[in-house]
């Protein structure tokens, strides 16, 4: 592993920690074995902030789009007739998205404008 993967990783890791102690501390107040009124809500709003901000900034940027599933995928689709982009029977995609009406694909890996192909153009 790299240095930045490293990097990311403690962060990652120190973020889930943090969210560990933060339920720690809530749960009393979450079982009902400390009222509510005896919570310091100052405190808790400003944490709260604090944390959300926390993970937009530092978190959040940090994490691979493609950790959710989509990164683009490379598929070859066949077409009934020729394909509306090259005229081919069949072609190579990146495939980023399949829904009931089509597909969404990307023409390189390194596109960044994806193009929908209805799901009647293909087999």
């Amino acid at each position: 592993m790299t240095r930045a993967t490293d990097w990311k990783f403690v962060m990652i890791m120190a973020w889930c920690c943090y969210c560990a102690l933060i339920a720690h501390f809530a749960d009393p107040y979450a079982t009902g074995t400390k009222p509510l009124r005896s919570a310091v809500w100052g405190n808790w709003m400003a944490g709260a902030v604090t944390t959300i901000s926390f993970f937009a900034l530092f978190i959040y940027p940090q994490i691979k789009w493609s950790l959710g599933g989509g990164a683009p995928v490379p598929v070859v689709l066949r077409f009934n007739s020729r394909s509306p982009l090259d005229d081919a029977a069949q072609t190579h995609f990146w495939l980023t998205d399949e829904t009931d009406a089509g597909f969404y694909v990307f023409s390189s890996a390194g596109a960044k404008r994806a193009i929908f192909l209805p799901s009647g153009l293909s087999q």
